[in-house]
């Protein structure tokens, strides 16, 4: 049982997740709402499939949230009604990803096991040099750090999917696996128990480890070895290409911190500063392991509108239909941003979107 987490505050900001509120109906499809994310936390009232966020880090001066959330207690005010609030929102089925860094994982790992319960807690490791290093070199006493992590909080009835990745460098390589049973177990009177036909018209009547309906997709994707004249027993060809079905291990090799901000250059240029955006890759998969094609997928720290990107390319690989609701408050932008005509986070939010053109219906909470 997790140790609950005492602060000066706490009351009054679980408080904050209990003032009443009007609910607000969004349109369908794709949404981007400016506003206060903990005002639109509490006016939102369907459930959804997924939730990522990468709240500020309370590094000491990063918080877009205002100044007075700069310091551990008052860092954890600001969460702690949010994250209640979007734990109501996230259906059963559902799981909701924080990125976060060193500073606070001790205490959002603890404040997430009080509000989910201990076994539903994971925390998954980000490689931020997966695709290569910044080049920035920081003065350490130690080890130089290259990552940073995602929280991830589940639902009591959880399953994540597997997602087709190929097995780096290995791409090219024939790995096959037993399609039949041990003869010695093998029984005429299984289900399984019936005829494969080869490629040269040789059949092979075994008791087969899968039913007719799995063996008839297999032969279809191409995924049954008759060695290498095609009149063998057949086996199960493990595929290593883009083939391969996986689930996430929980070190995240994808992308990096290089890689988040080429993405963000690509499209609005250098002109706009934006620390540390993240990379859409990273976001995909983890859209595409943690939920289904249908889902609805919450941000309702939405900053450069990252995981809008990111959904979009998750619906482009597997033909889902998800759908995005980012939420950003107004927060001032840098000068440049406002030189270039976005005066704030949101419009930045807004623009990379529209220039990627990703559909989305603007929605003001004031």
């Amino acid at each position: 049982m997790a140790i609950e987490l005492v602060w000066d505050g706490k009351r009054a900001a679980a408080a904050e997740a209990e003032r009443a509120s009007t609910s607000i109906g969004l349109p369908e499809g794709n949404v981007v709402v400016e506003g206060d994310n903990l005002e639109v936390l509490r006016a939102l009232e369907d459930p959804v499939d997924l939730i990522y966020i990468d709240p500020p880090y309370n590094t000491g001066n990063d918080f877009t949230y205002h100044d007075n959330f700069a310091g551990h207690e008052a860092w954890l005010s600001m969460m702690y009604p949010r994250l209640l609030l979007a734990h109501r929102l996230l259906k059963p089925t559902g799981s909701m990803l924080i990125s976060i860094d060193d500073n606070e994982l001790d205490t959002l790992t603890r404040l997430c096991k009080e509000i989910f319960s201990d076994d539903r807690v994971e925390v998954l490791v980000w490689n931020t040099e997966a695709e290569g290093s910044s080049g920035t070199l920081k003065q350490v006493r130690t080890v130089r750090s290259s990552h940073e992590y995602v929280v991830a909080c589940h639902g009591p009835q959880v399953q994540w999917n597997r997602i087709h990745e190929a097995l780096a460098g290995r791409e090219h390589e024939l790995q096959t696996a037993n399609l039949a049973v041990n003869a010695s177990r093998e029984r005429s009177d299984h289900p399984n128990y019936f005829t494969i036909t080869g490629p040269h018209g040789d059949e092979f009547t075994r008791q087969w480890k899968w039913d007719r309906d799995e063996i008839r997709r297999l032969q279809e994707e191409d995924l049954l070895y008759f060695g290498r004249d095609g009149r063998r027993q057949p086996r199960r060809v493990i595929p290593t290409d883009h083939r391969r079905t996986t689930y996430l291990r929980s070190i995240l090799n994808y992308g990096g911190t290089t890689v988040g901000r080429k993405d963000f250059e690509a499209v609005m240029g250098r002109e706009i500063e934006f620390s540390y955006p993240k990379p859409i890759v990273l976001l995909r998969k983890l859209i595409l392991s943690a939920s289904g094609p249908e889902a609805t997928v919450l941000d309702f720290f939405a900053g450069t509108g990252t995981t809008g990107v990111a959904v979009e390319a998750a619906n482009a690989e597997d033909g889902g239909a998800r759908r995005f609701i980012l939420v950003q408050q107004p927060e001032p932008a840098g000068p440049r941003a406002v030189d270039a005509g976005l005066p704030t986070l949101a419009a930045i939010t807004r623009e990379r979107l529209a220039r990627m053109n990703v559909e989305f219906s603007p929605v003001y909470v004031t």
